[in-house]
């Protein structure tokens, strides 16, 4: 099964970046829906870690029933006090989407330095090979090169175009005053 990233609440993205919010015209969320929505946030939060750690059996799990855990946790907080007052403090949610972000980078930064085997992490999404990653940094630098190349030489141009004419302009002014 491929690493994904795990269901997101109201208000994400997958890919761990953070959905514009627009205020929503209709009524505010209920205590039910914003525990909910915390729970899930520790949830993500332990997927993450999971697959940070290469648990993916246990990541996997967690993607899998975590919408259902998070409805089931937030639904005990309606009759347990202890477990409302964890969920109402548990709003981890950009700190979720900050270890979404970082978990592929991070990554990326141990598959580069030969502390993770890229085998192991091509599931998790934007983690590639180095020299793949490489390549791609080396033809954008390559690109702009070119573009400032081009537009040297443009400029070249014009400039040589500009001169031919100021000369054009100025050789019938040089030959009336050899005249006069």
């Amino acid at each position: 099964m491929p690493i994904t990233n795990p269901p997101q609440p109201p208000g994400r993205k997958s890919g761990g970046t953070p959905a514009k919010r627009t205020p929503s015209p209709g009524p505010s969320k209920t205590k039910k829906e914003t525990r909910t929505e915390n729970a899930l946030g520790i949830l993500e939060m332990a997927t993450a870690v999971a697959i940070f750690t290469q648990n993916y059996a246990d990541a996997g799990a967690l993607q899998e029933h975590s919408a259902n855990l998070a409805s089931a946790i937030a639904g005990i907080a309606e009759d347990k006090e202890k477990v409302a007052d964890i969920l109402d403090k548990a709003d981890v949610g950009p700190y979720a989407e900050l270890v979404g972000a970082a978990i592929p980078f991070l990554i990326q930064l141990a598959v580069n330095h030969n502390r993770l085997d890229i085998n192991k992490m091509s599931g998790i999404q934007g983690v590639m090979e180095p020299a793949v990653l490489a390549s791609k940094v080396q033809a954008e630098m390559d690109r702009k090169k070119t573009e400032i190349l081009r537009a040297a030489k443009e400029a070249r141009e014009e400039a040589e175009a500009a001169a031919q004419e100021l000369a054009n302009m100025q050789a019938p002014q040089q030959e009336l005053r050899r005249v006069g």
